[in-house]
């Protein structure tokens, strides 16, 4: 399951992301990485971006880059 496969307010913890590692590192540079929790706030009318709720703050990210994050449900 990806982060696009979550209802708006659900609450999952991150598994893995796929790609390669800059791509990894950019999303680790903004909190993102494996056990750690995260809830989806909001989706664009048109399905991008995506808000999220990491921790204490909240990050934007495109549909395409929440495909290749991979989680499980809390």
């Amino acid at each position: 399951m990806t982060i696009i496969d979550l209802k708006i307010g659900s609450l999952a913890t991150i598994d893995r992301i796929d790609g390669a590692d800059d791509f990894t590192n950019r999303l680790a540079d903004m909190g993102l990485g494996p056990q750690v929790p995260v809830r989806v706030i909001r989706v664009a009318p048109g399905g991008s971006p995506y808000l999220l709720k990491i921790n204490d703050f909240y990050i934007s990210i495109r549909r395409d880059d929440a495909a290749r994050i991979r989680v499980v449900s809390a």
